[in-house]
């Protein structure tokens, strides 16, 4: 009698920490599902390009977080800001490794030396407006693989006449998108695109005297969390900038004109869970099978009593 419980309590043990390692099992695999995949982290008008700010890692393809055109110093991949090269005396003014090129620059208002978040540093229209030239910021990404991307660009405000801004990929308004930014606050625009002839082209213009372009990310998906819950492109998503600027006037843009190009209906993103397959569901299974395991033990004693 004895051994036979013992046999039954050993079973049951066995059961209970094997539901337990699926458990497990299932939530790490979930965990390395959803892992975006980032393939360029740019970081426009970074002071310190070799190093990145808080919160935020290089991409696969590039080393640098800001360059001229042309290969990566580690990755070989083509990409950078498309433009002139400022002259030598022009770059000697500054000590550190911002990139400055003819008609684009990186703006100079911040601590030098210092490493500060991607919506703070940015590169802006330098002399466009004065010369009579469009105003234009273009980068250029090599992409090896063929595919759907997702492009995420940031924009800064920091003078109150860099918005609105259109956004650009490959030549193409992504999706008639206006992005407004309020002064001395930061705002971000997003679609999907494929690359052409191998590259994403991706641009901003704008009829204002400048532009402030922040960051560019592009990744398999939306990297951003602070995205989920925007309904129908009427939520403008404005980044904590700590300075209590931060707070987005609703009544700035019409209604939609932030909406990202690929957006779709809730529960359809590339992000969302299934639940039949989440830790929850893993631990109701698991839940069945102790249960049943402790039922099939007091059958078991049962018997034995009788």
């Amino acid at each position: 009698m004895k051994k036979s419980v013992r046999i039954i309590f050993a079973i049951v043990m066995a059961l209970i920490t094997a539901a337990s390692c699926a458990v497990v099992a299932s939530a790490e695999g979930e965990a390395s599902g959803d892992a975006p995949i980032i393939y360029y982290f740019v970081d426009c008008g970074d002071y310190l390009v070799d190093t990145v700010s808080e919160g935020d890692a290089f991409g696969q393809y590039n080393s640098v977080t800001d360059q001229f055109f042309g290969a990566d110093p580690s990755t070989g991949k083509q990409w950078g800001v498309v433009d002139e090269g400022l002259d030598e005396a022009g770059k000697a003014a500054y000590s550190d490794s911002r990139v400055l090129t003819t008609w684009t620059w990186a703006y100079e208002y911040n601590t030098e030396g210092v490493d500060v978040p991607k919506e703070q540093s940015n590169r802006y229209c330098r002399n466009m407006m004065e010369s009579g030239l469009d105003r234009v910021i273009t980068y250029k990404f090599e992409m090896p693989e063929a595919g759907d991307y997702v492009v995420e660009v940031g924009f800064a405000n920091p003078w109150g006449n860099a918005s609105p801004v259109d956004f650009y990929l490959n030549g193409e308004l992504a999706s008639d998108l206006m992005v407004f930014i309020d002064q001395n606050s930061s705002a971000y625009a997003y679609a999907t695109v494929s690359p052409v002839d191998g590259y994403i082209t991706v641009e901003a213009k704008g009829t204002t005297p400048t532009i402030n372009m922040a960051y560019i990310i592009i990744s398999n998906v939306l990297t951003n969390e602070e995205t989920e819950g925007i309904d129908d492109g009427e939520t403008e998503y404005v980044p904590d900038l700590g300075d209590g600027t931060d707070e987005p006037e609703t009544d700035k843009a019409p209604a939609g004109t932030n909406a990202p190009a690929d957006k779709e209906p809730a529960g359809t993103s590339a992000t969302d869970k299934d639940d039949s397959s989440s830790g929850c569901g893993s631990v109701l299974g698991s839940g069945t099978v102790i249960a049943a395991a402790v039922v099939f033990a007091a059958v078991v004693c049962k018997k034995r009593r009788s």
